[in-house]
């Protein structure tokens, strides 16, 4: 009588222990990747700048750039690289750790929210899904705030989706409910009022469009405001009290002026985050558009559809980051898990042979993209540092693209042989270990729009306490790696709204910097390439030091 449940629980345990082994490997390969680049402007830098100016001011309150009060964002993803870089050293990599950590759980996220809904082969295809999808995979690599806000959005969905299907007024449902709260809470402290308003319009428009009103009684939504209220008004307060004019920058210029103005120059087509989605969700996204929609129109039945509540989610998603005027790639993240548990769920409900012969073609078409990459770069771009870098590039797209393309034969050959499962573990792994290998090419990159390797050159004179200049240029990957901040000149670019609000602070003019720099012995200065004529035309004596495409390095003669 007790052998079916051992061998049950037998086959638990190996599982377990396959998942456990997958994810130390994808942890590694990360890790691994991780190391090898170096941080690519602006993004990267700055949000590595940011905890650095943090750890070293001691002020934990307001964020710092160069100096300068930088409250565009809330401070959780800063306090835990700090926190990181206090342990690990400040270093590149651990500026990336926060972001790789959490790409990782979200994975996780969407397997036991797979597994626990539907079942185990439900939860690996959600997270094979997710790996191989480039949008995920790229922007996990990076040192951004879009995968912080992605989990937490993606835990909040996903616990609430778990609490409305179990029973009412059960623990299950009370704790669920309590993470969901939870994450909301994490989400504002990641990135602001937007983990606030996506829950909510997602919840009002399947509310509607379900006809399920039910739905807001289980909110238990006393708790859920002592939960968010404890997580996000103490940070506010603090900052309001500290000044009340970051207070206000923070809550309505960051939030209400970015998202209904053009501000800051980030504005695109009204298609734009379609043709993101379209290219991001290669090869999936046919399965993922026909599930969201199939489960948009179908009639409303009793209970929470979780299939509905994830294709409204996504939905959502897309069209409020479309409203906006403000629009950068990474923007609908949070689309993308929700997507992957539809696809999943579609493939393994169906188990229909056909539906993986679009992934497969199109897994195909990726591969062959990737193959001829450095080719295509080679014949339309224009002779120059830029070519060179991107034919550069093309050779790490090279390796990728045979690797997909491996992954594909495998995933055929499984596929022929009727074992879904294993076509699945081919392709999904294949193509995020493709994606991994293209990412060693970003340090390209940061050779063409960076000044990779200039902080040792300068590090003598630094060290020396010699003066930094940054003239009509800023790069924070620069003052991050020299372990500095620099005297701006002529410079405010992304400072400009800081500057306004901090009088007794400005950027010194071109001649205030030619007399300090007439006047001492020792300094470095970065500057645009371009701007080399006018420190001859101003008479100013200087050496360079290093020099990049667009930048270049000088000291004292």
């Amino acid at each position: 009588m007790n052998q079916p449940t051992q061998t049950t629980a037998a086959a638990d345990r190996r599982d377990r222990l396959q998942g456990y082994l997958v994810l130390a490997l994808l942890l590694l390969l990360s890790l691994a990747s991780n190391a090898w680049r170096e941080l690519v402007q602006p993004d990267e830098g700055r949000y590595a700048e940011i905890p650095r100016e943090m750890l070293v001011s001691g002020d934990w309150i307001v964020p710092q750039l160069n100096g300068l009060p930088y409250v565009e964002k809330p401070p959780l993803q800063y306090w835990v690289t700090a926190a990181a870089f206090a342990v690990f050293g400040v270093e590149d990599w651990v500026s990336r750790l926060y972001n790789l950590a959490l790409g990782l759980a979200g994975v996780v996220v969407v397997y036991a929210t797979g597994r626990s809904l539907w079942g185990r082969r439900t939860g690996e295809f959600a997270a094979l899904i997710l790996l191989s999808s480039p949008l995920y995979m790229l922007v996990g690599q990076l040192n951004l705030l879009d995968m912080g806000l992605t989990f937490f959005l993606t835990a909040a969905v996903c616990s609430f989706v778990v609490s409305q299907n179990a029973p009412a007024g059960s623990t299950g449902e009370q704790r669920a409910m309590w993470l969901c709260w939870l994450s909301v809470g994490l989400g504002f402290l990641q990135k602001g009022l937007v983990a606030f308003a996506v829950p909510f319009l997602a919840l009002v428009i399947y509310s509607l469009l379900r006809r399920d009103f039910a739905v807001w009684r289980r909110l238990h939504l006393v708790a859920g405001i002592v939960i968010v209220g404890a997580l996000s008004l103490p940070w506010l307060i603090a900052l309001g009290l500290r000044d009340g004019a970051y207070a206000y920058f923070f809550l309505i210029h960051e939030h209400f002026t970015r998202f209904i103005t053009t501000e800051h120059h980030r504005e695109e087509a009204w298609w734009f985050f379609l043709a993101v989605l379209g290219a991001g969700a290669l090869p999936w996204i046919g399965l993922m558009l026909r599930a969201t929609l199939t489960n948009l129109v179908r009639r409303p039945g009793m209970g929470v559809d979780a299939m509905a509540a994830f294709a409204v989610w996504a939905v959502v998603v897309v069209a409020f980051f479309s409203l906006s005027g403000s629009k950068l790639v990474p923007y609908i993240m949070p689309c993308m898990p929700p997507l992957a548990l539809l696809a999943a769920r579609t493939l393994d409900l169906q188990d229909r042979r056909s539906d993986m012969v679009p992934v497969l073609i199109l897994s195909a078409v990726l591969a062959g993209l990737l193959l001829g990459a450095g080719s295509l770069a080679d014949r339309w771009m224009a002779e120059g540092p830029t070519k060179a870098a991107y034919l550069t590039v093309g050779n790490w797209a090279l390796g990728a693209g045979l690797l997909a393309g491996l992954a594909v034969a495998l995933a055929t050959w499984a596929w022929l042989r009727d074992r879904l499962r294993w076509a699945m573990v081919f392709l999904g792994l294949g193509l995020h270990l493709a994606w991994v290998t293209f990412m060693g090419g970003a340090n390209i990159m940061a050779s063409v729009r960076g000044a990779p390797g200039a902080a040792r050159l300068m590090a003598p004179q630094l060290a020396a306490g010699a003066p930094f200049y940054c003239v009509s240029a800023y790069l924070q990957s620069l003052s991050f790696e020299a372990g500095r901040t620099c005297t701006l000149v002529e410079y405010t670019g992304e400072l400009q709204l800081q500057f306004a609000t901090q009088a007794s602070q400005q950027p010194l003019s071109f001649q205030e910097f030619a007399r300090r720099w007439r006047e001492e012995r020792t300094g470095v200065a970065l500057l645009h390439r371009s701007d080399l004529a006018r420190l001859q035309v101003a008479g100013l004596a200087s050496r360079v030091l290093v020099g990049y495409p667009d930048f270049v390095i000088v000291e004292h003669p």
